[in-house]
């Protein structure tokens, strides 16, 4: 009878443990610096080597990866896959939930670690904070669903939206502001099924809560 019980709590134990995590392959691992754009601000792709001390330096390792002057620590990782239909390909990517710290704060984080031949390219998305490439842009709308984004000789033909750090305001075709909504959450999940500017399918997309004042 303590044999046969001593089984099936054997058994019961194998079913309810968990599954075995995700991890980052050896290929992201390692220290890296990063390429400079034309104006001379740090971009997404990065370079193996041991670079000067800098605000493009970073550390990966297994749990966790070290900037200049902040770090975090990894909670979960998700393999994603990126389809390349185009090269009849795929790659992969990796999803990092993390907590971060850094000159006195702490926040929540989104990572992405994109390994490629002679590179590694990475995005940070925090949590509750509009990603810097939308900060100060305006988008012109385009239809009921879509918008696109208005560069600096550009006019909008229509409503467009001006994002900043906490909100969105909003204007008519003529330019004159007609409300704003400020933002009660920001959050990046991964889309299987969006395309992005290297003729891949799927990467993060950043989803925007907001509450609009009446009128």
């Amino acid at each position: 009878m303590i044999k046969t019980l001593l089984l099936a709590a054997t058994a019961l134990a194998a079913l309810t443990l968990p599954a075995a995590a995700d991890a980052l392959p050896k290929a992201a691992l390692g220290n890296w610096c990063a390429e400079a754009n034309d104006d001379g601000s740090n971009s997404s792709y990065y370079k193996r080597g041991n670079c000067p001390d800098s605000d493009g330096k970073m550390t990966v390792k297994p749990n966790s990866v070290t900037y200049w002057e902040s770090g975090c620590t990894f909670s979960l990782i998700k393999t994603r896959i990126q389809k390349q239909p185009y090269y009849n390909s795929t790659s992969k990517a990796f999803e990092v939930k993390a907590k971060c710290d850094g000159e006195g704060q702490q926040w929540n984080t989104t990572l992405y670690f994109y390994p490629f031949e002679g590179g590694l390219g990475h995005e940070f998305f925090a949590d509750n904070e509009l990603p810097y490439q939308f900060q100060n842009k305006t988008v012109c709308k385009d239809d009921a669903k879509a918008y696109s984004e208005r560069y600096s000789d550009d006019h909008c033909d229509n409503v467009s939206l001006r994002f900043e750090q906490d909100r969105y305001t909003i204007f008519d075709k003529n330019g004159e502001s007609i409300g704003f909504c400020r933002f009660t959450s920001v959050w990046v999940e991964w889309d299987p099924n969006v395309g992005v500017s290297t003729k891949t399918e799927g990467g993060p997309v950043t989803y925007i809560a907001a509450q609009c004042p009446k009128g």
